[in-house]
């Protein structure tokens, strides 16, 4: 079972580290192009973009991996229709906004780029709604093919200085348009109406929504702490460190969810075979850890100096916090989809409310009190507590 995960993610691995190569080699060319505070807006957006991710279709997309061969298009419909949706609704908002209101540093920075927001909105979540489809096939590589294009476009369109570093990210997730379009071209044989495709799979909307929307807001939260606290040089400081160590290692975790999804599906009855599976997860992605870090801790805040350039300040201890941060959040979140192959909303919306009511409470203060370097390692340990309860639910479920 281990193995047939593996090979499909091997695929999906492939193109994610392409596609994430590709902006790792671009780095010294971009980082000398945009300064830290370009970063920092661009931080700002990444966070609509990882919202969108887990939003934007409602997630229906989560369906998709594991449904029936006749409820695909309704449901591929209905992600769509959603994001689309969704992105309209967010534009006019963000355009009817009085230009004299003062709301706070990263919703000022949205209201002034309202079609910026409404096309990422869109794009990202027909990226992950056809990336859903693609796993659903078993076209594993079409789904690494689809990553990687994804970073290299960015990289083509961000080293335009007159398209710009944000315009670049939110174009750069509409590679997943043709493929989606080719897909709906398609006359439809057999098909279940997205209505009642939807109706089927109400529970995702109804019971994984709530947890979504605070598990992926309470994540966004550091970064937007981070803006209104430390200004948006040192958060351009922040998010290329957890970009270009942290955001690898959190898109291979989301490809590998997403299939795992899919495995822990057909053998949703086994639990037996599921615990097996979780278990050997967890001893490879520790093992993984263990290696990791230590190589951080030595050459990490070096090799960021080396690509960003002069104009950036990298501290060892930034560094090494927030890998260990992204690596903890990365290695728990696969096992995470356990509880909706299992349909325990439940407890995972329980664990959402206690992260994101702890992390609107604990972070803004330590935001208050502690410079950025401390507040990084504060958010670390933060992050180990919380994930650390999150993986004690997780294995309580299997064994139940």
């Amino acid at each position: 079972m281990l193995a047939r995960l593996f090979r499909s993610a091997g695929a999906v691995a492939i193109g994610t580290a392409v596609g994430q190569g590709a902006i790792v080699l671009a780095t010294p060319l971009l980082s000398r192009i945009y300064s830290p505070a370009d970063f920092g807006t661009l931080a700002v957006l990444l966070t609509v973009g990882n919202i969108s991710m887990a939003l934007a279709c409602l997630r229906y997309d989560m369906a998709i991996p594991g449904a029936n061969e006749d409820e695909i298009r309704g449901l591929m419909s209905v992600s769509v229709m959603s994001c689309l949706l969704l992105a309209v609704v967010v534009t006019v908002c963000l355009a009817l906004l009085p230009g004299s209101w003062h709301l706070g540093a990263v919703l000022d920075t949205m209201a002034q780029r309202p079609w910026l927001i409404g096309v990422c909105v869109a794009a990202v979540g027909i990226f992950q709604a056809t990336n859903a489809y693609l796993l659903r096939q078993g076209d594993y590589r079409g789904a690494g093919i689809q990553r990687a294009s994804q970073g290299i476009v960015f990289i083509a369109l961000a080293s335009i200085p007159a398209v710009g570093v944000l315009w670049a990210y939110a174009l750069s997730f509409l590679v997943a348009g043709w493929r989606s379009g080719r897909y709906f071209a398609k006359a439809a044989t057999d098909a279940v109406p997205w209505r009642e495709a939807a109706a089927r799979h109400r529970q995702l909307p109804m019971l994984s929504l709530p947890g979504a929307v605070l598990d992926v807001v309470g994540y966004s939260l550091c970064i937007w702490i981070v803006v209104s606290h430390y200004g948006t040089a040192s958060t351009g400081v922040y998010s290329q460190v957890q970009r270009l160590i942290g955001a690898p290692m959190m898109l291979a975790s989301i490809s590998l969810g997403q299939i795992m999804l899919r495995h822990t599906a057909e053998i949703r009855d086994d639990k037996p075979a599921i615990r097996h599976l979780v278990s050997r997860l967890m001893m490879l992605m520790g093992a993984g850890l263990v290696v990791a870090l230590p190589v951080v801790w030595f050459a990490g805040a070096d090799i960021l100096r080396f690509f960003l350039g002069p104009k950036w300040t990298i501290d060892r201890e930034l560094v090494v916090a927030v890998t260990f941060a992204v690596a903890v959040r990365a290695c728990v979140s696969p096992l995470s989809t356990v509880l909706i192959s299992l349909r325990r909303f439940d407890l995972a919306l329980a664990w959402q409310i206690l992260y994101f009511c702890s992390a609107v409470t604990i972070l803004p203060w330590l935001a208050r009190h502690l410079d950025l370097n401390s507040y990084a390692t504060a958010y670390a340990v933060h992050e180990a507590v919380l994930y650390g309860i999150y993986l004690k639910i997780i294995l309580w479920a299997l064994r139940k």
